[in-house]
């Protein structure tokens, strides 16, 4: 293993999700506009919600999208530590000395890997907006950590992620 590996992102995944956000907008979009004018009285509501549910669905395909084509997407194992920029709430760095274990969860179909740090409010408090650090907390109320990474996002198997991580964590 070389001293610097990059795990990309999973692209094929990444387009499948970036169509499926866009149909599920415009289908949304047709079938609030058709309520819509088959209730005279409350068109407005319905309409409005489809355009703001089609708006939101825009906004996801579009940051699927971002991180489709964006080349530094994926995880990154170096002598620095763990680079986490698999998703929008992705931490970046996350330096070996302030790693406290590391393990992956398969429940429920999803295999995670957990990264257990020593300090989670220095993540937490690094985050880009409200909003992430919102979904980092959420993270710690559900395990433990704010750093959770959907293996399936990458292009790898969670066999060879584990080989790979125990290989760097031999070397430390």
């Amino acid at each position: 293993m070389s001293e610097d590996l990059h795990i990309p992102v999973n692209k094929k995944r990444l387009t499948l999700q970036m169509i499926a956000f866009s149909v599920i907008g415009i289908v949304i979009l047709i079938v609030c506009f058709g309520l819509g004018e088959s209730m005279k009285n409350v068109e407005w509501v319905w309409k409005g919600a489809g355009i703001v549910a089609c708006l939101l669905a825009v906004v996801a395909a579009g940051a699927k999208a971002r991180l489709r084509f964006d080349p530094k997407a994926g995880l990154r194992i170096d002598a620095e530590g763990i680079h986490d920029y698999t998703s929008d709430i992705g931490v970046g760095l996350v330096k070996w000395k302030d790693i406290k274990d590391i393990d992956i969860d398969m429940s429920l179909h999803l295999d995670m890997l957990i990264v257990m740090v020593k300090n989670e409010s220095d993540i937490v408090h690094h985050a880009k907006n409200k909003a992430i650090e919102r979904l980092l907390k959420q993270n710690i109320q559900q395990f433990k950590t704010p750093v959770v990474i959907e293996i399936k996002q990458l292009d790898c198997t969670t066999e060879e992620l584990i080989e790979v991580i125990d290989k760097r964590l031999k070397r430390k």
